[in-house]
């Protein structure tokens, strides 16, 4: 028999808070790389690992994407352009959370960083009402990386399978899928939201 859903965990960006990245440094590339060759360098970039992870500081960050992109600014402008990588809530999440998490312990599983989480918290403030907030930056560990995974289930104290978790990229998804836990797919809130009903927790 299926174990029950125990905890739902959400990824932050492309799940509860749109984003708009990449759009934003595509315009400053100037067709030098797509879409999708800038999320495969984002993901890969050993900057961006070191600076989720909590390992480097902000003004490295900053100097060592301008390198890697080979952007036309500087350390000061991309520090402009990444702090508005954040676009404000998916329709519903403000009032949905609250709901859920009034059923259910909810927490929230991002590769984030303590700039972009500041601004998720001024823009969302219902994640305080998250009972955890697995958050790359202060734990030292990134997604896709399975260490994470299973200190957050560590943390959590549940049987993988009764963990509900969404997020928006397939190598996360695949990699929580490897340990056991339930995760689903998703580009948006509103596929979340679907998900949740069809399981009778919303």
């Amino acid at each position: 028999m299926q174990q029950p859903i125990r905890v739902v965990l959400f990824d932050l960006g492309g799940v509860l808070i749109r984003l708009r990245g990449v759009p934003v440094l595509l315009r400053h590339l100037a067709g030098r790389m797509d879409e999708a060759e800038l999320m495969r360098r984002w993901l890969a970039s050993p900057a961006v690992r070191a600076f989720e992870s909590g390992n480097g500081t902000l003004e490295a960050f900053c100097r060592d994407m301008v390198a890697e992109l080979d952007l036309p600014m500087d350390e000061a402008g991309f520090l402009e352009v990444f702090r508005t990588f954040l676009d404000g809530p998916y329709p519903g999440v403000a009032q949905t959370l609250p709901v859920l998490a009034g059923r259910i312990p909810v927490g929230i599983l991002s590769n984030t960083s303590d700039p972009h989480w500041q601004e998720a918290l001024r823009l969302l403030p219902e994640l305080g009402l998250a009972k955890w907030h697995f958050l790359s930056y202060r734990m030292r560990l990134i997604k896709p990386d399975a260490a994470m995974f299973r200190a957050v289930l560590d943390q959590l104290g549940e049987a993988p399978e009764t963990v509900l978790y969404f997020d928006d990229h397939p190598a996360n998804v695949e990699a929580a899928r490897a340990l056991g836990i339930q995760a689903v797919p998703v580009n948006g809130f509103g596929e979340a939201v679907e998900a949740l009903e069809a399981l009778g927790l919303l």
